[in-house]
């Protein structure tokens, strides 16, 4: 059991590095949540391979790197409101737009 446990942190403290890492990128930005944590989780991944690449690549490193970003993003926060893009507009042509994927009616 404390297995899972330990996966299920792992998989949340990477999501919140990378959401952490995207809103310190995005601030000054309006971004949707998915885009800010696209963007998070690439610079991680910049991240990772610069500390593999230094052979730094430990436990407390990645634990470090973790909570370094999420303190920073909570500390340097944007003043101004995060508003987000409109998700979609309205398609001249209804349902019948050819940039929908295949099967979707």
């Amino acid at each position: 059991m404390p297995v899972i446990f330990a996966t299920l942190f792992g998989a949340i403290f990477t999501l919140a590095t990378a959401y952490a890492l995207g809103a310190l990128l995005m601030r000054k930005r309006a971004a949707p949540p998915e885009i800010v944590l696209g963007i998070g989780a690439a610079t991680e991944s910049v991240l990772v391979f610069l500390l593999l690449l230094c052979h730094l690549a430990h436990w407390g490193a990645f634990l470090a790197l973790g909570a370094a970003a999420i303190l920073a993003a909570l500390r340097f926060r944007g003043a101004a409101p995060r508003r987000t893009i409109p998700f979609a507009y309205p398609s001249p042509v209804g349902s019948s737009s050819p940039l929908m994927a295949p099967g979707t009616w």
